[in-house]
């Protein structure tokens, strides 16, 4: 029989020993994800004389080897609670057939006066066992919805260990010992066969992207050649519009756009059929300008309009909520329906699950974003690290509110709206509202306007002019600190000036963004092509900007999209997450049969 002594030898080695094996091949972030596991693993020996389920420590620790493994395969320390369903369901698992292992120890347990959650329970194990099948089917299902895991996975997988569950438990015979040990080995075989299941649907997600079809009428010549697999990868597309019905009616009443632009048509169907064709996973929807502020006249009714898109919004969303996210809309904004704003924000966020708040360059009446105005506003959103997508909107207009153009031919998005959004965003600069609220992530739509070829001139005038006391390297941080769509800007010259070499735009702060519907299809699919025609800083970089820079802002729409077609996967991190936990079951097992030999 294995002492105390020697059992506590065999963790203290192993411990640093995988400390350090995790941290040279896996790195910190992988080696601080397993902190818990490691800790719990050392104690868990002692607690079947501590406490009376010491099966729920060991489903802790196996459960917990999840987290390194999200960790180590998408490299994401900050969201965690994204793996929270399968790990409640491989906790609740581990539970649940040790538990079966346990009733073939309860007389001697008994005797011994060994704590287990068997003997506690006594006749009612079957109850405990039934509940606790419950929840692992409940939480494998879960994992499997917001994966999106294919039909197969939900028949060979789910299906069956569902089937599986009230079989191991009417099969136990509490009068037999041996019953509990078979139920236990088959168990085993189960943890087996799920893993095949896994692993085929990975390769079956890897060779085949099941949810695509094409929809849209895209002839052979029209439709984007995928010649660069980095971008033939899932996109999100940060700037994408949809058109709500209450938008549609609010649009015909007031006479239309002011900034002279046409109203297209759209259905959540258009959109998939659009993303489909540009191997685009994810959309995330925004209404374009002028927004709720086409009902500027009537604050209450420009209120009504918003709660009715951002409820439309988020029934696109939860109907195809792997496809869809949204960027929520305000009331258009004026010093007295600030307070209404700030509540419609605080309902998108935390009811709605909005992915963010789409705000607009300037408002009528009030100016642009960096207005003292703004000011509680730009506070919340901050406390709330929320994201807010600024779209540009009309500049001039007459006392209709509708746009002066220079030109009829020169609608203002075809060249004022890059200036606006420019404006807009030394005024934030200038205001203070930047520095004040560090932890808004702003998304500038079209590559930033005209702000990343003006912002050093616009730096070093006003400083030298006096005209600012920001120094030009603090302006030009700022400036840089903002994030970019390349909604109809993903031509070489912007590409180079964003991401190029000393590019304007940090490292993970360009998106891919297409400004469907607005833009023509023909257009977009021009741009994709330049965007693929792009190579200048390399795969990498080409990565980032077609999903994993959006997947770091918006981490919902993290997996299993990065495992599919053309992204690059650690499998050193991925095999080495699967044979750690691999590794603490067999020292445990190990230990188990010195106990009863």
């Amino acid at each position: 029989m294995i002492s105390t002594p020697e059992a506590l030898l065999a963790f203290v080695c192993w411990v640093p020993f995988t400390f350090a094996i995790t941290w040279a091949t896996l790195g910190p972030a992988v080696t601080v994800s397993f902190i818990p596991v490691w800790v719990l693993s050392v104690i868990y020996p002692f607690m079947k004389r501590l406490m009376p389920f010491p099966q729920v420590v060991l489903g802790a620790i196996i459960g917990g080897a999840v987290f390194p493994g999200w960790v180590g395969v998408t490299g994401d320390l900050d969201h965690l609670d994204q793996a929270l369903p399968l790990f409640f369901a491989t906790a609740a698992w581990v539970v649940y057939f040790d538990v079966f292992y346990a009733t073939q120890d309860l007389p001697d347990d008994k005797k011994a006066g060994v704590k287990s959650l068997a003997v506690w329970m006594g006749p009612n194990v079957k109850i405990l066992l039934a509940g606790l099948g419950i929840l692992q089917i409940a939480f494998f299902a879960m994992t499997a919805l917001r994966a999106d895991l294919s039909l197969i996975f939900w028949i060979l997988g789910i299906g069956v260990w569902a089937v599986s569950v009230p079989w191991h438990v009417l099969s136990l015979n509490l009068k037999d010992r041996h019953s509990g040990g078979w139920v236990f080995k088959a168990n085993i075989k189960l943890g087996l066969y799920m893993t095949g299941v896994s692993l085929l649907e990975l390769v079956l997600l890897r060779v085949h992207h099941a949810p695509m079809k094409n929809h849209l009428p895209l002839t052979r010549a029209s439709s984007p050649s995928i010649t660069n697999q980095t971008f033939a990868m899932d996109r999100i597309d940060v700037h994408h519009h949809f058109i709500p019905p209450a938008y549609v009616e609010a649009f015909k009443t007031t006479g239309g756009d002011p900034s002279g632009w046409h109203l297209p048509q759209w259905t959540p169907e258009s959109s998939l059929s659009l993303m489909d064709s540009h191997n685009t996973r994810t959309a995330i929807l925004s209404l374009t300008a002028p927004g709720t502020s086409i009902l500027a006249h009537s604050p209450g009714a420009s209120a009504t309009l918003a709660r009715e898109i951002n409820l439309y919004a988020a029934k696109v969303h939860n109907e195809n909520p792997t496809r869809f996210g949204f960027f929520a809309s305000l009331p258009h904004l004026t010093p007295d329906t600030i307070p209404a704003a700030i509540e419609e924000a605080i309902y998108a966020l935390e009811t709605l699950h909005a992915d963010g708040i789409t705000l607009y360059t300037r408002y009528t009446g009030t100016g642009y974003l960096g207005h003292d105005a703004f000011a509680p506003l730009w506070e919340e959103l901050n406390r709330r690290k929320a994201v807010v997508f600024i779209h540009p909107t009309n500049t001039a207009a007459d006392a209709r509110n509708r746009s002066i153009l220079v030109n009829p031919a020169l609608p203002q998005p075809i060249i004022d709206y890059p200036h606006e959004t420019c404006r807009t965003a030394v005024d934030l600069i200038t205001s203070g509202t930047i520095s004040r609220n560090p932890d808004v992530k702003i998304i500038l739509s079209h590559g930033g306007g005209t702000l990343p070829i003006l912002a050093t001139r616009a730096a070093h005038l006003l400083y030298d002019a006096k005209l600012t006391s920001i120094s030009p390297e603090d302006f030009l941080e700022q400036a840089r600190s903002f994030y970019f769509d390349l909604a109809l800007s993903g031509n070489d010259e912007n590409m180079q000036l964003l991401v190029g070499r000393n590019g304007f735009a940090k490292g993970g702060h360009v998106f891919y963004g297409s400004d469907f519907p607005y833009a023509p299809v023909s257009t977009i699919n021009k741009y994709v092509r330049m965007m693929e025609g792009f190579s200048v800083q390399g795969e990498e970089v080409e990565k980032a900007i077609a999903r994993d820079s959006a997947v770091k802002l918006f981490p919902r729409f993290q997996m299993p999209a990065d495992l599919r077609v053309g992204k690059t996967i650690n499998w050193g991190a991925f095999s080495a997450c699967l044979l750690l936990p691999v590794s603490l079951s067999v020292l445990y097992s190990v230990l188990q049969s010195r106990v009863h030999t």
